[in-house]
């Protein structure tokens, strides 16, 4: 799963495709790859529809959505995007939640994906975000939200859950701490590039980290203020 900021990359490229063309070779033929392209549309009263809902978190996820072959999940927050062998299987949605039991960030440990960051670092990472839904951690808690989605050429109501924070308590998500321990205990894979840093980590050599941190801090991927 790829998670990147181009700016910052300083990358500008004339064919558009050649970033996508390059990471489905990296992966090779019976590799996937996989771009958030998260619009938060339930979120803000929009129509998802996952042939036209932008992507919010930088523009490879539109790269992808655009991309020959590519499936989109019918998640109208947190789409991801996919392309590969097992797209359709990855994208599924079985539930009306992005992260938890039986999600599809779930199934990203079950096939363990490596982690790509291209001009980020850990903050751009939602399987946090998992984890906290996962723990049951005590600052987040479920809400459920009414929206539409296009299917089919018509709009249907849908319901989708997602794990909020407790505004009563004065926090910020803060990964800082946790983005340490990761490059320190894991296996990372830094690449240098001209304006800035490739980074490779497995998904689950992040989930054991992050659980062992919160058994020993439930206030590990968050400060308070």
């Amino acid at each position: 799963m790829v998670h990147s900021s181009l700016v910052s990359l300083g990358l500008y490229i004339d064919r558009q495709e050649t970033l996508i063309e390059a990471l489905c070779e990296a992966v090779g033929p019976l590799g996937n790859v996989i771009i958030p392209s998260f619009s938060y549309d339930v979120f803000n009263n929009r129509i998802f529809d996952p042939n036209r809902s932008c992507s919010l978190v930088g523009v490879l996820g539109d790269l992808a959505n655009k991309f020959e072959g590519s499936v989109r999940s019918w998640d109208p927050a947190f789409s991801v995007t996919a392309i590969g062998p097992d797209k359709h299987e990855i994208v599924e949605m079985k539930v009306n939640r992005a992260f938890g039991t039986d999600s599809i960030y779930e199934r990203l440990y079950e096939y363990d994906v490596n982690f790509v960051f291209l001009g980020v670092d850990y903050k751009s990472l939602p399987y946090f975000m998992h984890m906290e839904a996962m723990l049951e951690l005590p600052y987040r808690y479920p809400k459920e939200f009414t929206g539409k989605i296009l299917r089919d050429d018509l709009i249907a109501n849908s319901s989708y859950v997602h794990y909020v924070r407790d505004l009563d308590l004065n926090f910020k998500t803060d990964r800082t701490k946790i983005g340490y321990m990761i490059d320190s205990i894991a296996q990372v894979t830094k690449t240098p590039l001209p304006c800035g840093e490739a980074r490779i980590v497995a998904c689950r050599e992040i989930d054991i980290i992050v659980r062992s941190a919160v058994s020993k801090d439930t206030h590990a991927l968050i400060k308070f203020l």
